[in-house]
């Protein structure tokens, strides 16, 4: 009977964060909620924890709980140690990240703007200062393509690259050297078609990009 009272107060919570009715911030008091629900503290307690697991809550040492808007890098994490920790074949994700890459190039073509190219620009030239480093080229090459993606303007699409990207090991990909140096040639080349407005050359560019990562034996 306790656990049907806290995941129903907890369902209730997380409804009223998602209609607003509790915004970022507002102070979630124990004893206020205990009498609001007619419940023991207990009860509260551990609804609170489903919330704080859920990214729905923070708590703030000497001050209380805190109600939080799960974000984007919230959700990227957690999805993304699901997928890491599941069966889903290597080639799936790669094959799924090719598809939503090449999905959105009209979103991105129409969208970039100049500051867009100018931090592309800024993070192809810091790629090529450690090409020797597999490791920060690595998470460098990661940072590119969610930034490349963000060009689309599309929160849900960068979420789903973010995820993907975050889930495919570059370590390995990224091993040689002439591999890293193929890759930020493309690179290069796909902020080209980002100043020319060419979108079936940006396409072509992820297609063959990706295609590295595709008939790589992991």
């Amino acid at each position: 009977m306790g656990e049907l009272l806290y995941e129903t107060v907890s369902e209730d919570l997380i409804l009223k964060i998602k209609t607003g009715k509790l915004g970022q911030d507002a102070r979630l008091s124990e004893r206020k909620l205990s009498e609001a629900y007619g419940v023991s503290r207990t009860v509260i307690r551990d609804a609170l924890k489903v919330l704080n697991q859920k990214g729905y809550l923070t708590i703030r040492p000497g001050k209380g709980h805190y109600v939080k808007l799960p974000d984007e890098t919230y959700f990227c994490e957690n999805v993304g140690n699901i997928i890491t920790e599941s069966s889903i074949p290597m080639d799936q994700l790669v094959e799924a990240r090719e598809l939503i890459e090449c999905s959105v190039t009209s979103l991105i073509i129409e969208r970039v703007t100049d500051e867009d190219i100018e931090e592309l620009t800024e993070l192809h030239s810091q790629m090529a200062r450690v090409l020797d480093d597999r490791e920060t080229y690595g998470r460098l090459d990661a940072a590119f393509h969610v930034r490349l993606m963000r060009c689309c303007k599309n929160t849900m699409m960068i979420f789903f690259i973010q995820t993907l990207n975050d889930a495919i090991n570059r370590n390995v990909i990224l091993w040689e050297r002439t591999i890293r140096e193929n890759a930020q040639m493309e690179h290069g080349e796909m902020i080209k078609t980002l100043r020319t407005k060419d979108e079936g050359l940006l396409s072509k560019y992820i297609h063959q990009h990706i295609d590295c990562i595709k008939y790589h034996k992991y």
